[in-house]
């Protein structure tokens, strides 16, 4: 019996080509929708592929991570080079406008971004992506921070800021905070430690 031969290459843009589709439909979705009201079924109905191949790229508790996280490589691209001395911005107010940007991409979808968050610390197989995401946000405002204090400095700064952040966010989730008051205590947080570095 005749077998047709499939290149591998030619498999790999065809698997690329379905999980781009898959994970475009998604955040579609989800953001139309909601993560709750979104199924796998009506996934695979938009990307115009099998529940199969959606499954093959990963469950919705998967795809409502790589979709924010997708979200959130966006905004930095988008970002990169903002930071640059010659734009005459002090320190303080570039790593501001950085984490509240991030703050702000998540607190404007509550609903996604509780579910978000509950996936990312309810499945061990996520903890790549916290790491990615934490040495992403640690080097973005490092590279800011860079040369206005001692390395090591620099380190303690950043990741006092991360946590910082982070508590933030978990505060707004939590319904302790308001949006808007998180982002207010977040940027008298910056400015403190930054005081405290000498890099204002």
């Amino acid at each position: 019996m005749f077998t047709e031969h499939v290149h591998p290459i030619k498999r790999d843009v065809s698997r690329e080509r379905t999980r781009a589709a898959v994970l475009d439909a998604a955040t579609r979705l989800f953001r139309e929708l909601g993560y709750e009201a979104t199924s796998v079924r009506a996934i695979a109905a938009s990307a115009r592929v099998s529940v199969g191949a959606v499954m093959a790229v990963g469950s919705k508790d998967d795809l409502l991570v790589s979709s924010f996280v997708g979200e959130i490589e966006r905004l930095s691209a988008e970002r990169f080079g903002t930071a640059e001395p010659d734009q005459g911005l002090p320190p303080a107010r570039v790593v501001e406008e950085i984490l509240v940007g991030y703050f702000d991409l998540i607190s404007s979808q509550a609903e996604l971004a509780r579910a978000w968050g509950a996936a990312l610390l309810t499945n061990d197989r996520h903890a790549d992506t916290l790491r990615h995401l934490h040495d992403a946000l640690v080097g973005e405002v490092g590279g800011v921070l860079q040369g206005h204090a001692p390395r090591e400095v620099v380190q303690r700064a950043t990741e006092d800021l991360y946590i910082s952040y982070l508590g933030f966010l978990f505060a707004w989730a939590s319904g302790v905070y308001l949006a808007v008051d998180a982002v207010a205590a977040l940027r008298v947080k910056v400015q403190h430690v930054l005081r405290e570095i000498g890099a204002k």
